[in-house]
């Protein structure tokens, strides 16, 4: 299938037509279909991103998950209840979800373990929270900021680090979205400029 996301509801192509899926979750009595990201999962489960969280759609039953619910969070899963504006899956099972307004939440989809980088003054999203991310060809994760640029996991230390924070070419701007080619790293700004990085 080929997947569309909308503002108004999830699109399914089989190469002959459009099915529209509303994404509701009966059990949670969650439901939001303006999307602004997908990405699927190593069991073929689809991962939407919303303006109101994270739905996981598992297409062999065809049912919709709130993640909340999925987590078995209850009512600590509030924090959740946000924007979603990029979600990734990275080669050891994990999917990366970019709350600006909260931080990147990381989430095994084995165990169901997650854990939340979030925005604070003691963190590197303290001056300018996460929009972006990406999975580079080497297994490394990016995350594109507003104002500080671009962030890097370092996974001994289990945090983001900030790159390039001396250069003030990000001052101002947000980076909207990332790619990677070969050693290069291609970066979006929101204010219209692209630029490379090695």
């Amino acid at each position: 299938y080929m997947w569309v996301g909308t503002r108004n509801k999830l699109n399914r192509y089989d190469g002959c037509e459009f099915k529209v899926l509303d994404c509701y979750d009966p059990v949670a009595d969650r439901r939001n279909n303006n999307i602004a990201a997908l990405c699927e999962d190593t069991s073929r489960n689809l991962w939407i991103g919303t303006d109101e969280g994270v739905f996981v759609y598992d297409p062999v039953l065809e049912t919709f998950t709130y993640l909340e619910r999925w987590l078995n969070l209850g009512e600590d899963g509030s924090f959740l209840y946000n924007w979603v504006s990029n979600i990734v899956a990275d080669k050891e099972g994990n999917m990366w979800i970019v709350l600006p307004s909260r931080g990147i939440l990381k989430v095994n989809i084995q165990t169901r373990a997650y854990q939340l980088y979030p925005i604070t003054e003691h963190t590197v999203f303290g001056k300018g929270g996460p929009l972006s991310l990406i999975v580079d060809e080497q297994g490394t994760i990016w995350a594109g900021c507003i104002e500080q640029g671009i962030c890097r996991y370092n996974k001994e230390k289990d945090e983001f680090v900030q790159v390039l924070k001396d250069s003030g070419i990000f001052q101002g701007k947000g980076v909207y979205a990332m790619l990677s080619y070969k050693e290069f790293l291609f970066i979006a700004l929101h204010e219209g400029r692209l630029l490379k990085y090695n």
